[in-house]
């Protein structure tokens, strides 16, 4: 923690990782790019700690490819302003994942979550959108959550979600109340991801 990382985190970099306690990057800037498979089936068996950090380089395709997170993937209080490739957080298994109060002022693409397995929640209430590509179409694609999606008292951009943003998320229960939401279009049901309301696709 309370460290600089200017350069790339590269591929492979903890590939095959197995951290018995916690393993924490709070407080880190990392201005460089982490690469596909940078944590590649890195086991972690209790929590991976990513809180309070500035994220402003790239987070590529597959970059947690198998990772198994026993505890929690904590990144709340973290500013993402670089860019989330399709599956930045793809094929991840976590207990819980918090993004609480984050700030997203980057560009994030579809499929950001994909083929991800949570057990719990995932926790994104108090965070600020600053941008509809921060926050794009099917970006939770293929993300099965055991428990809840909680979302409340979020900031959205033009007050509103974008169209098919929850398309393909699997889940329990979805938390949207106290968000700066003027107008849901529910009643919307063209089976397509850029088409309809914000939950086409949803289960």
């Amino acid at each position: 923690s309370y460290s600089h990382i200017s350069g790339e985190i590269r591929k492979n970099a903890f590939v095959g990782l197995n951290v018995v306690s916690n393993f924490d990057m709070s407080n880190t800037v990392i201005s460089g790019n982490i690469h596909s498979l940078a944590f590649g089936s890195a086991i972690f068996n209790e929590n991976f700690l990513w809180i309070d950090a500035i994220v402003s380089g790239t987070i590529q395709p597959d970059a947690f490819f198998g990772v198994t997170i026993f505890g929690k993937f904590d990144m709340s209080h973290t500013t993402f302003s670089g860019v989330l490739h399709p599956s930045a957080f793809g094929k991840l298994v976590a207990h819980n994942v918090n993004m609480t109060y984050t700030t997203w002022k980057g560009t994030s693409h579809v499929f950001g979550w994909n083929s991800s397995f949570i057990r719990g929640s995932l926790l994104l209430y108090g965070s600020v959108f600053e941008s509809y590509v921060a926050l794009p179409p099917a970006f939770f694609q293929n993300l099965f959550v055991e428990e809840i999606v909680d979302m409340h008292n979020c900031s959205f951009p033009n007050n509103s979600l974008s169209p098919g943003l929850f398309f393909g998320l699997s889940t329990s229960g979805l938390q949207l109340s106290e968000s700066n939401i003027e107008y849901l279009d529910i009643l919307s049901y063209n089976q397509t991801v850029n088409a309809g309301g914000p939950f086409v696709g949803l289960s």
